[in-house]
């Protein structure tokens, strides 16, 4: 194959093909181009189509040095090598493909992306807020991760996905996204719009702490990494999930506990869920302190946790409870009492059994749910 083909099937750059190829590589590149333009003995020569410009449509680059350098080294709208200072396509000029390739687009993203489809106004000019949307989520939605990587999709061919004639480059869209855009707030929006849509019924969120180690050269605070068993630079994110997996809310800062952290991240997560919304905080057993039970209690918040071995021998006899699971009955052993927590007070003891043995304990300030769904939310977990 040539490389061109190669880089559009790949999804890179054409410089890249060439790089990876190496020197015999390109000239067995060079050889195809040439056995490509020649035609073959005793047969004419084709005739070289003159390209023109598409009748109606404005912003068409004039041939020159400037629309040269945006179409990039491999002629199909990709960015250069580098940190993407070549153009990866034109900027943001609001036009529109037709409303067929829209309705396309729209269908070929998610089903929830046709609701915010841009391409419902009949041909006119996009508003450049949402032309920007529209681009950088079909981006998101063909694989890549960053915004550096924009670079490396074809800039004509991935217009059409987001109701562009072509993608904009990223000198237009990182002004646009770090310049103009405040992340808290996008991010406390995206939240709020997504649990509106679709709500946690079970009003369970897990919790949970993680370490993410820095290797730059920047003076950060030290934590433990529980991967490695020894203390390094980084940072510590505090993440809020819903019962289902979403994550809702994060914050990020220098490496503490649960107690420092989740302040910050339950009042996040109270103002996604909005006013008078049931929240029940998940723990994993290491975040079982008195500190972070008070705080979820003055929060009007409840919270469930394992609790730590050795488990404590249930004073209760067990009871066994039908219920069901993802449309399966299943049925539930288990047994409820009352247990003082230290530097906090009463707490529900709910203990699971399981072949007629204490498989698992829960601690939880709810007084009111069910217990066999309460195993339930956890087991799954």
């Amino acid at each position: 194959m040539r490389d061109a083909e190669i880089a559009r099937r790949l999804r890179v750059n054409q410089s890249t093909v060439l790089r990876h190829l190496g020197p015999a590589g390109a000239q067995g590149q060079l050889l195809l181009q040439r056995d490509a333009a020649e035609p073959a003995p005793g047969m004419p020569r084709p005739p070289q189509p003159v390209p023109e410009a598409e009748p109606g449509r404005e912003g068409t680059p004039e041939p020159g040095p400037a629309a040269d350098a945006g179409r990039g080294a491999g002629g199909h709208g990709g960015g250069g090598s580098g940190d993407g200072a070549a153009a990866a396509g034109p900027g943001i000029t609001g036009q529109v493909v037709s409303v067929c390739g829209r309705d396309a687009a729209a269908r070929l993203r998610r089903p929830g992306r046709g609701r915010a489809d841009p391409g419902r106004r009949g041909g006119q000019d996009l508003p450049g807020g949402v032309a920007l949307l529209s681009a950088v989520s079909s981006c998101f939605a063909l694989g890549e991760a960053t915004l550096e990587q924009f670079k490396h999709l074809a800039a004509a061919d991935a217009g059409p996905l987001a109701g562009l004639g072509a993608l904009p480059d990223l000198r237009t869209i990182r002004p646009e996204l770090a310049d103009r855009t405040d992340p808290v707030a996008v991010q406390r929006l995206f939240a709020s719009a997504m649990l509106a849509a679709d709500p946690v019924l079970s009003g369970v969120y897990y919790v949970d702490d993680h370490f993410v180690p820095y290797a730059g050269a920047k003076p950060v605070a030290k934590g433990w990494n529980n991967k490695r068993g020894k203390a390094e630079r980084g940072r510590a994110d505090t993440l809020l999930a819903g019962h289902d997996g979403r994550a809702v809310c994060f914050v990020a800062g220098e490496p503490s506990g649960l107690a420092a952290t989740l302040p910050k991240a339950l009042a996040e997560l109270t103002k996604a869920a909005g006013p008078g919304a049931q929240i029940m905080v998940g723990f994993d057993r290491g975040g079982a302190y008195a500190q972070v039970f008070r705080h979820c209690r003055d929060q009007q918040a409840h919270w469930v946790i394992y609790r730590r071995a050795p488990l404590a021998v249930p004073a209760m006899l067990p009871v066994i409870t039908t219920i069901t699971v993802g449309g399966k009955a299943r049925q539930v052993t288990w047994a409820e009492e009352t247990t003082d927590i230290k530097d906090y007070g009463q707490a529900r003891q709910i203990t699971l059994f399981e072949h007629g043995a204490v498989a698992l304990q829960i601690l939880t300030s709810d007084l009111d749910a069910c217990p066999a769904d309460i195993l339930a939310w956890l087991k799954s977990r």
